[in-house]
């Protein structure tokens, strides 16, 4: 199936052509301070631009949605930092480590910290599978109404949250706007316990990254039989927080430095198995430059052996296919870099209002990705490299 991503990437390849050539040149520029061998890699990498493009093809494709996904994970955990800052205001997230309610956490907890000393505020966190007015959720979300404020800025708040009861519905003003809601809609809630009716009692403009898009109050769920705290969020002094947290097995408090730690090694651990398999796909890709260049050399033989005729040496020739590998190698890379940050930049403005909205371009990965590009096709230039220095001069320059 084509898809938006799919025609980008065949619209760099067919610009490819057209950019190998400067491009190459401008790469080239450092390699002629190098001498001969650099000199001649740079022409042979703009001689035929097409080819150089063709080989380049396979590893901006791999390099690229390596550098779309380190873009939009930076992204994100920027923009999480971001929201902690701006739209939590309690101090501590207590959590079990799931957000399934497999392993959630007893409502006890909140009710000893609500009445310990040092601890100012307490709301819970309940979540549940749901399909909500025809649309499947697995994350339907219910705090305690009375509170939920005290911990999270929710902005301009239209209607009583007080109000939500058992059968009452905070939705985001967004939200609102899209399905055509308003205050006193009716939404059908599908919960695993059975169908239900909420009625929309209050519409919030901000804190969708703490509360999503929808929320009810924990009673909202206790009806439908859930009993368990997935977080619960606290303001007050940690030393207090920990004497009770202390008591509960499952209990995981967090500052908002561990808390963003946490996050960001979930997205790390995402991020890491998309590089394992987007690895696989970088290595073919490097083969396939190996494979060019081999035929690449078939095709010279008559005019390698020529330029060993006239005294370049061994180590020279070397080098030649060395820096026309990697040549081809950073230029497909920066091809990738460029289109991966593209859509990395396209993904966070199309996720803006899911709390995805601040694009972060991390530098310094991105260069080491150019690096290891380099380095591997240097390596992939190892075999070809060594078989055009042991040409035969004279067999090579009877060659048709």
């Amino acid at each position: 199936m084509t898809t938006p991503v799919s025609y980008a990437f065949v619209g760099v390849a067919v610009l490819g052509p057209v950019l190998a050539r400067p491009v190459a040149k401008l790469l080239g520029i450092p390699l002629r301070m190098r001498g001969l061998s650099g000199e001649l890699a740079t022409r042979n990498a703009t001689r035929n631009p097409k080819r150089t493009a063709r080989t380049a093809a396979s590893l901006m494709i791999g390099v690229g949605l390596v550098g779309f996904f380190t873009v939009f994970a930076a992204s994100a955990k920027t923009s999480m930092a971001g929201s902690l800052e701006t739209e939590f205001t309690g101090t501590h997230v207590v959590q079990a480590g799931a957000t399934d309610n497999s392993a959630g956490l007893s409502p006890d907890l909140a009710g000893e910290l609500s009445s310990t000393p040092g601890v100012d505020a307490v709301t819970q966190a309940r979540i549940s599978p749901a399909v909500v007015d025809g649309s499947s959720t697995d994350a339907f979300l219910a705090f305690d109404a009375g509170s939920v404020h005290e911990m999270v800025a929710l902005g301009s708040v239209d209607g009583d949250l007080a109000s939500l009861g058992a059968d009452g519905i905070a939705v985001s003003a967004e939200t609102a706007a899209e399905e055509g809601w308003d205050i006193g809609s009716a939404v059908p809630v599908v919960l695993p316990s059975g169908d239900t009716t909420f009625t929309v009692e209050a519409i919030y403009t901000s804190g969708t990254d703490w509360v999503g898009d929808m929320f009810v109050d924990l009673d909202g769920l206790r009806a439908n039989g859930d009993e368990l705290d997935y977080r619960v969020y606290v303001s007050g002094d940690e030393a207090a927080i920990n004497s009770i947290a202390d008591g509960y097995a499952s209990a995981d408090v967090l500052d908002k430095d561990a808390f963003i730690e946490v996050v960001s090694s979930e997205i790390d651990t995402m991020l890491g198995m998309f590089y394992a398999l987007l690895f696989l796909a970088i290595v073919i890709a490097l083969l396939g430059i190996a494979n060019t260049l081999a035929v690449s050399i078939l095709e010279r033989t008559r005019e390698l052996g020529l330029l060993r005729a006239v005294g370049m040496s061994r180590s020279q020739l070397r080098s030649t296919v060395r820096w026309e590998s990697i040549i081809v190698a950073v230029f497909g890379s920066l091809l990738g870099l460029a289109s991966g940050t593209f859509f990395g930049w396209a993904v966070v403005r199309a996720l803006a209002d899911e709390g995805i909205d601040t694009l972060t371009v991390p530098v310094g990965s991105l260069l080491i990705v150019t690096g290891i590009a380099a380095f591997a096709g240097a390596m992939a230039a190892v075999l070809p490299a060594r078989r055009a220095a042991r040409l035969d001069v004279l067999k090579a320059l009877v060659m048709e």
